[in-house]
């Protein structure tokens, strides 16, 4: 979208935390050493990428038992605390930035409702794409207007 000039107007999802546990958002992540920094200043190294796209930072076990949050920190059985940044996370969170703090982001995101949105609603109602109709093309080949 930045080569083309494209203006990306979206919000990032929060992902769901549980109750009385530390966010994803309170960790740093730190581009010039690769590493995710925890909330009480240790850092968190690069493991692995899942097949899904997202880096996974790995907190140290021995440094984690003797901390005085890890009771907000980490999770049940756990011993240590992941962190998952998607590959894309940078790029996405730039955008956020962009649709929540300027007034050009904002009134992009306002319009989004008027034409994509509607135009979404309109198939729904209007075409019958209301439901995923998940069906072989030798069963039924004129599903969907596809005439060949």
């Amino acid at each position: 979208m930045d080569k083309l000039g494209v203006l990306g107007a979206i919000t990032k999802r929060k992902e769901p935390t549980p109750k009385g546990k530390m966010s994803k958002l309170n960790f740093t992540y730190v581009e010039e050493w690769d590493v995710v920094m925890c909330p009480q200043g240790h850092s968190m190294e690069y493991k692995t990428t899942t097949r899904q796209g997202y880096l996974e930072y790995h907190s140290n076990k021995d440094v984690c038992i003797n901390c005085p949050k890890k009771e907000k920190c980490l999770y049940e059985k756990s011993k240590k605390r992941i962190i998952r940044l998607h590959v894309w996370d940078k790029h996405l969170r730039e955008i956020d930035q962009f649709t929540k703090k300027t007034d050009l982001g904002k009134r992009i995101y306002k319009r989004r409702k008027e034409t994509i949105e509607r135009a979404f609603a309109d198939l729904k109602e209007l075409h019958g794409f209301r439901y995923a109709r998940f069906r072989d093309l030798k069963e039924n080949p004129y599903e969907n207007g596809n005439l060949n």
